[in-house]
Formats: C-alpha cells, structure tokens, sequence
C-alpha cells in the first residue's frame, strides 16, 4: 500500500491505532512536492502521474525531505520512503493500490484510490470495425519527431529499450502506431516509416540507431529538419485498366475507401450512371469507350484522398488526363461536373469554372489563377457604395473613447495607425474629439444621421475612423482571446476590415484609398492579389467570392485543348507527382506516388515524405479516435539544460568569464513556430486556405 500527499505530509497525521489498525508502518508515504517542488494547482494531477509511473516499474522512489520529529512514525500504520525500493503488493496475486491526496488553498481536498490493473493487456476487447477496411491495413505508419539532433538521438535509445519490454511485446501494432501518431506533437526534426509488422519496427529502429536509412538509400540525413518549401501537386496520366488495378487500395486505405464511396453516392443520384456502376466496378480491363470516365474517377479519388489527408500545396498542376483531376482538387469544378461533360449529359459550351480554392496552374499560358481576384471595380465598389449607421459609428467611438483611456494594448495598435495618420490629416484621437469649424462638418456631427461615403470628404474619415477602430478591437480580441457581439454594418465595412486585420490590405493603403483623391488603385489591388495568401477564409468574404473567374474567358474551347498542355516544376517548389508526367522534375524535389501500384504503402510513404519536409498531414484520418486502443509509449527526452536569471547557465569555464556571450533561451530549446504558410511571390503562390474541401 502507497500513500501520496500531493502537498503535504501533515495529512497523514490523524491516521493512527485508534482508527481500528493493529499494523504498523505497513503503509508507505510520500509527496510529489519534495521531489518536483510546490506547484500549486497542478500538484494533485502530479501526484497522479508519480503514482502511475511507481506501478508501472514497480518501485517507490525515495522522499527527499528530512523526517518531521512531532510525527510518531513508528507507532503508525505509515512509513516514510527515505529510500528507493521495490514496490510489492501485500499479499501474492493482490494489485497494487495506492491513494493520492490534494489539497487546495481555498479548501477543497480530494482523495483517489488508484488500482493496478491486472490481467493480459491484449486480452481487451478491441474497438469494433464499421467495415471501412480501417483494420484491414497492412502498412502501418511509424513517426518520430524531435526538437534536436540530441533530442532524436536520446528518442531512439529510449525506443531501442522499449522494444525489448514486455509491454512492447503484449501490444498491438496499431495501437503502438496509431497512439504514435496521434498522440504526438510534430516537432522539427522528423522521421517515419511504414511497417508490416513488429520485426519490421525493430529492424527501422535499429537501422535509425546504426545511421542507417530505412526508406532512402542516399546520404539523406535520418532526422532531417523540417522546413516549409512551397510545394506543388502535380498530376499526370493515370495508366490504370481496370478496377483490379486500385482495388487493394481501396480495401486497405480508409481516405481512398472513402472516396470510393463518394463516387458510388454519384452514381446513385442518376439513372444513367447507375447503369455504368457495373463498369466502374469490374475487376477485369474497363471498356475503351468508358475508360476516359473510369481513369477520372479512379484519380480523382486518389488525390482527393491526400487532400484529405489535410495536405494543401500551393499550387495544383495538371496535364493529359490528369487535368480533369487537378480541376476537382483546385475546386474549380465538381465531380458531378466532370462526370456530366463526359457523359454528354452537360454542354461543353455552358459550361463555367468556379475561381479555385488552391492555386491552379494553366497548361496552355502558364498562369497561375488565383483563389481571389482584387480589381479596380472591385476595391472602388467596396468604397463608394459603403454605408455606415449613426448607431454603429457610435458604438465605435465610445468604446474607442474608453479603452484608450488606460487599455495599453489598444493604445498600441491604435498608435501604429497614427504613425501613418498623421502624416496626411488628422490623428485618431483629434478625430475623437474634434468639435469642427467651418464648413467642413466634424466626425462627431455625423452622428445624426446615415451616411454614405461618396458624400463628403469627412465622410470618408469617418469611415476610416471606424476602421481604424474595428480592426484595432479585432486584434486585441484575437490576443485576449475575447468574443463581442458587435452591432450590425454593412457587409461591405466587415469585408474592409476583415482585410485590414488579416494584414492582406495595409494600413497606409487603406489610409490612401479614404484620404488621397488622387490614390493608383489599380496599384493597390494588384497588392492586395499579391498579398492574398493571408487571408483567413473563417471570415466570409463575401463581395470578393462573388468576383467571375476571367482568366479562361471560353471554357469549352479550353478544355478541349489544354490535355495537350504541358507544365513544369516552379523553381525551388517540392513536387508531389501523381502518375505518368512528360517533363520529369529535379529529383532532389520530388516526391512520387503511383497509383497504378495500387498499394497502401505508396499513398502513406507519400505523405511521410511531405510531413518530413514540414506538410501538416492529419494523421488521425488514419487513426480516428475511439477506433484503436492507447497504449504506453516511450516519451520524449528531457533536454536537461540549466537556466539561472533567465539565461542558460554556461557549462564552460569561457563563457563564465565572458558574461556578454551567455546564449538566451532562444530557439534552441522552443524552436520557432512553422509558419502556416511561404510568403506569397509570384513564382511560389500561396494556398489561400488551411484545408481543402473534401471531394
């Protein structure tokens, strides 16, 4: 028996003879606090993982404090670990049991009883199958990550130790990777592998121990570090005969069995698809006439299950018959469309393309067409067409009046502002609290009533005052993590500003467009095409979606002729290469994933390769929670580096005698966040949205 006081021994004290036990000192105690320190909140949860930790290996670890001399240990029931021992039940076949108190400042206490499970851990019922083919997987994904070289090296020793446990041994595989994956922080220096079965993870561990590569047989390093490349989705020719071809995939990888199912929803919602299910399905060769259809259907849900997968690159590139894929992955076209125009049930002359969600490259001019379009129309439309109430402008001005009494971060961000302000008129503040004279009527007298931009010069400032305002309110509350209901306004304001906080319009061109007559606007939204990639597509966006795709005026005609065209690889972009490409990529960028393998593994080593290189995947696609039973795994290394005054404490005898060079806690021990996305340029175009739509 274990007794754990998360923040004092003194509770231990009442337990005596008198409660009705002859024993004496059959009942070990100890505290979190002595071995970590006082941390308040935290210490119950604490001691409840130093209990779990005392039944796993089975040993009470040693108490650090000096005895209490009031507390009479030796007519107890309790004993103080002043020493590290083996932790024994007390009788043979008992469990272990411990119980763990926590006491709170405020007086709340708690006290749980915590019990060894004992039993055959793989003797569990495991989660139940829905006949996705989610247990019928073969290839099993195996990631390690690490904050350093040191760290990853340290990871793989521990690794190396626990293979050889008898808790390795009593776990499944899945659930070894499947907690692995899911369970797991992706850290900068990265490895993963696909395995078979447990001899093949010891072998990649081993092989990782000894310097070896288990996927690459170059000098790439191990654990390289990742770093967020532009990458591009590049899609060719699909040589595939039949349904035989992909129906293995389809069995075992549940992304692609969900695309499958997809289409099979198609085919149900007409009648003359219904028909052609048949085909689609045979496991023997497609009919020439239908193949065009089938190779379509059968790439479309190969690369919709990557995008799945939750990989975004910044650019789709299509050729031959993997345009019409591309099309379905940028969203500039639905399934249901492709399969119309190929059924001869939709006309090729009516038909129109949506703007594209993911950068989409044209094989006949080389152009990228964008997810958003900024014109001039557009911008001068927003501007002159906007109306403001006296309600909403005044809910701004109070509460800017208010905050920037004494609320110094709105200060701030409204400082920024008056930089720029400053320079070509009135500040914020003089805005504010500006009474007017003459004749140009004052911010504070458009209270009374509507307004309209296109009226009056100080219309326009009031206009930019609110913007000013809003955005401001906007980042303060992204900081603080605060939510307002703000007052209705028209959707054309919302839309400005929503641009102002996502720093896709910046201030001294917002500043331009209400201030200077004579402003280039043609200027100011090419900028803003530019600067799309910051878009947060959360925000509605309402007036710029509504924004025609012009860049392929003749739809029909284009799409009869851009199979024929050809495309390469943008310099310094990563290259994901999906099927049969004319013009090969620089190897060194490349990443391949051939369907006509029709193998599970090919479709994962695909993405273990974009996440090594910095690609968020959504792992848990592969491994949905509840489906799969967590089990202990080896954590990650301590780095065991010393801090004092906020500096690490030198471990030379030169940087003590030379205090200036003492390195800070800088991205050595917390690396820098992965930015979401590259800045945009015109070779390398950003996506303009964190995950695709599923096909």
């Amino acid at each position: 028996m274990f007794f754990h006081g998360c923040h004092s021994l003194s509770c231990c004290t009442g337990c005596n003879p008198h409660f009705g036990c002859d024993h004496r000192q059959f009942c070990t105690i100890g505290s979190v606090k002595t071995n970590i320190g006082h941390i308040e909140a935290a210490a119950g949860v604490a001691g409840v993982i130093k209990v779990l930790c005392m039944m796993r290996h089975r040993r009470i670890p040693r108490h650090l404090n000096v005895l209490n001399p009031v507390i009479n240990f030796q007519d107890s029931p309790f004993s103080v670990a002043t020493e590290s021992r083996e932790w024994k039940s007390r009788g043979e076949g008992l469990p272990l049991r411990a119980g763990v108190s926590s006491f709170g400042m405020g007086g709340v206490s708690t006290h749980l009883l915590l019990e060894e499970f004992v039993g055959n851990w793989s003797s569990g019922t495991e989660p139940k199958s829905s006949g996705d083919g989610l247990h019928q997987e073969t290839d099993h994904l195996f990631l390690l990550s690490a904050k350093s070289e040191s760290g990853s090296a340290k990871l793989v020793r521990r690794w190396q130790r626990f293979v050889g446990t008898r808790e390795y041994e009593a776990a499944d595989l899945r659930n070894i990777c499947a907690t692995l994956t899911t369970g797991r922080k992706a850290l900068p220096y990265r490895y993963g592998c696909c395995v078979t079965n447990k001899g093949a993870l010891s072998e990649a561990i081993n092989a990782i121990s000894d310097g070896r590569h288990p996927i690459d047989s170059d000098h790439s390093p191990i654990f390289p570090r990742a770093t967020r490349t532009p990458t591009c989705l590049r899609i060719g020719t699909f040589s595939l005969g039949g349904f035989a071809d992909i129906q293995a995939l389809s069995e075992r990888n549940p992304l692609f069995r969900k695309q499958i199912r997809r289409i099979e929803e198609t085919y149900a919602k007409q009648e003359i698809l219904k028909r052609m299910r048949t085909g689609f399905f045979r496991k023997l060769a497609w009919s020439s006439q239908a193949r065009p259809l089938y190779a379509f259907m059968a790439s479309h849900a190969y690369v919709s299950a990557i995008l799945d997968a939750g990989f975004v690159p910044n650019l789709i590139i299509g050729e031959k018959n993997g345009l019409w894929p591309a099309l379905t992955a940028s969203c500039m076209a639905t399934l249901e469309d492709i399969i119309s125009l190929f059924t001869d049930q939709g006309k090729w002359d009516e038909f129109r393309f949506k703007r594209p969600l993911i950068p989409f490259l044209d094989p006949l001019t080389n152009q990228t067409i964008m997810p958003f379009h900024f014109s001039t129309t557009y911008l001068l439309g927003m501007r002159d067409s906007l109306q403001i109430s006296r309600e909403v402008l005044a809910h701004h001005m109070d509460k800017a009046r208010l905050l920037l009494e004494n609320q110094h971060t709105f200060i701030r961000y409204v400082e920024e502002w008056d930089v720029l302000l400053r320079q070509s008129g009135k500040t914020t503040a003089q805005m504010l609290l500006d009474n007017g004279n003459g004749q140009e009527k004052p911010v504070s007298d458009l209270l009374s009533h509507d307004i309209s931009v296109s009226d009056l010069l100080c219309q326009k400032e009031a206009v930019l005052l609110s913007l000013v305002i809003v955005s401001s309110l906007r980042r303060l509350s992204q900081k603080w993590s605060l939510t307002e209901d703000p007052p209705e306004a028209d959707s054309r304001f919302h839309e400005l500003a929503d641009l102002v906080t996502d720093n896709v319009m910046p201030k001294e061109a917002a500043i331009a467009l209400f201030r200077d007559d004579h402003v280039d606007v043609a200027s100011i939204a090419e900028m803003l095409n530019q600067r799309q990639a910051h878009m947060n597509l959360e925000n509605p966006y309402v007036h710029i979606r509504e924004q025609a795709l012009h860049e392929i005026p003749e739809p029909g005609e284009w799409l009869k002729t851009a199979e024929d065209g050809t495309s390469s690889v943008p310099e310094g972009m990563v290259s994901l290469n999906i099927g049969d490409l004319s013009i090969p990529a620089p190897e060194e960028q490349s990443i391949y994933a051939d369907p006509a393998q029709g193998e599970d593994s090919t479709l994962k080593q695909a993405l273990i390769h974009l996440w090594m290189r910095g690609a968020d995947i959504r792992w848990d696609a592969f491994y949905p929670e509840g489906r799969f039973r967590k089990v202990a795994l080896p954590l990650y290394p301590f780095s065991g580096e010393r801090y004092q005054n906020g500096h690490r404490k030198a471990n030379n005898q030169q940087t003590k005698n030379n205090p200036e060079k003492m390195e800070t806690p800088s991205s050595t021990q917390h690396p820098a966040p992965i930015a979401q996305h590259p800045a945009p340029s015109a070779q390398h175009p950003a996506p303009c949205m964190k995950r695709p739509v599923s096909f």
